[in-house]
Formats: structure tokens, C-alpha cells, sequence
């Protein structure tokens, strides 16, 4: 990523559609980790699986209730379009 630190679209489409995403990127993302579930490059294949099919009803309805609380924040205000 080059500097000052960029985010692209795609994280915002899917917090847009509702999606609860696994991120593995930049640890300068400046959106608050209790939006998306962190993953790395060495997180085993079978710890991500345990964790979409164990992921309860009100660990999704959290994760959606601070993605909404985020998009309508002013934090989410340096990533828009500016005419």
C-alpha cells in the first residue's frame, strides 16, 4: 500500500451488503477491528472455517450493529467521494 495509507472500495461493498468479512491486509487499516474478522497469513485454513460456521446469531448481529455504527460515523468521512 503506498502512503498516506489507501483503502479500496471492496471493504466498503461488502459493509454495505451486510457482510461480516475476514480481512488480511495492512495493520495501518484505520477502521475499527470489531467491523471485520482479522485473519493473517498463517491463520490456518480449518480456524477459518471453524469460525464461519461457528459464528452465533448475536456475534452476527454485533459485527453488523458496529459496521452500521461505523458507515454512519464521522470516521468513515476521509473515505468518501469529495466534489
Amino acid at each position: 500500500m503506498g502512503y498516506p495509507i489507501t483503502i479500496q472500495e471492496k471493504i466498503f461493498d461488502l459493509m454495505l451488503s451486510g457482510s461480516i468479512q475476514f480481512y488480511n491486509g495492512s495493520m495501518e487499516i484505520l477502521i475499527s477491528d470489531s467491523c471485520y474478522i482479522r485473519i493473517f497469513n498463517d491463520t490456518p485454513f480449518k480456524r477459518i472455517i471453524d469460525l464461519v460456521e461457528n459464528i452465533s446469531h448475536k456475534e452476527k448481529k454485533v459485527f453488523r450493529e458496529n459496521i452500521y455504527n461505523f458507515l454512519i460515523s464521522e470516521k468513515v468521512d476521509q473515505y468518501r467521494y469529495k466534489i
